[in-house]
């Protein structure tokens, strides 16, 4: 029998967080009279039949990022909501450009790959919807809005279910937040400046509607604090004011806002922590921290 590459956890009545390969989350959110599912993680093994299995309403599809991690199941449905500012980088990602990153995150747990490369779906035309800042997702009994979090992405956003007071970040803020953007192949870095703006956002106006922070790395349910220790990073970071460690990403240079012990956590206690990327284009070194 062909081992299940998906695992599904419920959260809260009407919420399940569903575990891909390469420990990507997607969260599927449940009202009286539609489904929304938020991200479709690397495009590895039938993530529509396996949520099919989970949900008989009719189901909407969302991103909260382009990056081929979170939307390249996406090819497996006819449509697709996600932010204008992403929309064409998630249509050029492709399924089978994410074996590597799975592998990598699977041998790293020393977890068996039970897929093959028969497993990985096929790229094909869907239509992808826009889905800017404000937009609500009316489930039925269940509403969920979607707010603008520049920063890891352009057209990063997040997902507040109100009745529910949860919050789907995405990559948006957690606790290894990169900041960079792609253009083609041209490396564009997002500023901290944008990325403080939009934390301070969320935090001024939506931190007492959400209890709980939803990600889709690693400690997936994560305390809102997150938000303000964010911001208080950028303001380390703008005023070379943070620890700045030297490291490496997908390799690409990188600084660490926050000295990390062995365990990845920061030493200061605080779980917000950035890492910044350097990138070379043409001869040129840009770094969102304006180091050369």
């Amino acid at each position: 029998m062909k081992p299940n590459l998906f695992q599904s956890q419920p959260i809260v009545p009407g919420v399940t967080r569903i575990i891909g390969p390469g420990f990507v989350y997607a969260y599927l959110v449940e009202g009286r009279e539609k489904a929304l599912l938020i991200d479709t993680v690397c495009g590895v093994g039938d993530l529509k039949g396996y949520v099919e299995a989970l949900t008989d309403l009719p189901l909407l599809v969302a991103n909260t990022h382009c990056h081929g991690d979170h939307v390249s199941g996406n090819f497996q449905f006819d449509e697709v909501y996600i932010h204008p500012d992403d929309r064409d980088a998630m249509l050029r990602e492709h399924p089978a450009d994410q074996m590597d990153y799975v592998r990598g995150e699977e041998d790293a747990r020393s977890f068996p790959h039970l897929w093959t490369e028969a497993d990985v779906i096929e790229k094909r035309p869907i239509r992808a919807v826009d889905m800017p800042d404000g937009f609500v997702f009316d489930l039925g009994g269940s509403t969920v809005e979607v707010i603008a979090v520049p920063g890891h992405t352009r057209g990063t956003v997040v997902f507040l279910d109100r009745e529910r007071r949860l919050m789907y970040a995405g990559d948006a803020c957690n606790c290894n937040t990169l900041l960079i953007d792609y253009d083609d192949d041209l490396c564009v870095p997002a500023t901290v400046e944008t990325y403080r703006a939009a934390m301070q956002r969320l935090y001024d106006e939506y931190f007492d509607k959400f209890d709980r922070f939803f990600v889709a790395h690693g400690d997936w349910d994560i305390e809102k604090r997150i938000i303000p220790e964010m911001i208080e990073t950028c303001d380390a970071i703008l005023a070379g004011r943070d620890d700045a460690v030297p490291g490496a990403f997908l390799g690409m240079t990188a600084f660490i806002a926050g000295a990390r012990d062995e365990h990845f956590c920061r030493c200061d206690g605080k779980i917000a922590n950035i890492f910044l990327y350097c990138c070379a284009v043409e001869g040129l070194v840009f770094c969102c921290r304006n180091v050369v």
